[in-house]
């Protein structure tokens, strides 16, 4: 568990490593956009604190059903939380970037560019968040810990060939980063998907249930706020 959270934020050190090399105005960018891939954490956490706690509970207590009605609850309200946050931070990229009062347009340029990507395209970063909570619960941290190993590896490899190769400076960091989240993403849904056919819970997506979805973040919330703050 420990080192899979690692992972989770080696993504951005990765790119700043690499970003590095291009110069102060392309690390100030990619640090500044970053700001906000921080801070989504916070709303995905609400759906992955919650829904993590009560799926245990109910494996726990040998209820299958409610464990499938939380996790599946917890996913929906992921998506949801993904899809909301990825129209604010595109429509108003801009505006967030402006907040920093960077003084090189260049560098704005670079920052909006990254942000619309990495956010305007964190869905699968959320539900891999998600997904790994709800694994955990369950039992098995092995499977999120290697398929998020693939997603960075990946990362590591995408990063100089965007930046460099194909010369796409910033633009090509976050390009290499969200295809590596696409990947894990994936990764975690084929090989639960094959691992646990009979169980599963947590591809049993049904209509949204309010009562679950209340517990879930009434559970969750202020942890997340006082963790979205603190980024």
């Amino acid at each position: 568990i420990i080192g899979t959270s690692f992972l989770e934020m080696a993504y951005a050190l990765i790119d700043m490593l690499w970003i590095g090399k291009l110069g102060a105005s392309s690390i100030a960018a990619v640090g500044v956009a970053g700001m906000f891939s921080w801070l989504s954490q916070g709303l995905a956490m609400i759906a992955t604190q919650g829904g993590q706690v009560k799926t245990g509970h109910s494996l726990g207590a040998g209820n299958q059903d409610a464990a499938t009605d939380y996790a599946s609850s917890a996913i929906q309200l992921g998506i949801i939380f993904a899809l909301l946050f990825s129209f604010c931070t595109v429509v108003f990229s801009s505006f967030f970037i402006g907040l920093f009062g960077l003084s090189s347009q260049a560098t704005i340029n670079q920052a909006i560019n990254y942000l619309r990507i990495t956010c305007g395209l964190i869905i699968f970063n959320f539900l891999n968040i998600i997904m790994t909570g709800i694994l955990n619960a369950s039992g098995d941290s092995q499977t999120p810990f290697q398929c998020n190993s693939v997603g960075l590896l990946l990362n590591i490899v995408l990063d100089p060939f965007f930046i460099f190769v194909c010369d796409l400076g910033v633009v090509g960091a976050a390009l290499a980063t969200v295809l590596s989240q696409y990947v894990s993403g994936i990764g975690i849904m084929l090989y639960t998907l094959l691992k646990y056919k009979e169980v599963l819970v947590i591809f049993k997506v049904s209509y949204l249930k309010r009562e679950r979805i209340k517990q879930i973040v009434s559970f969750s919330l202020l942890t997340c706020i006082q963790q979205s703050v603190m980024n």
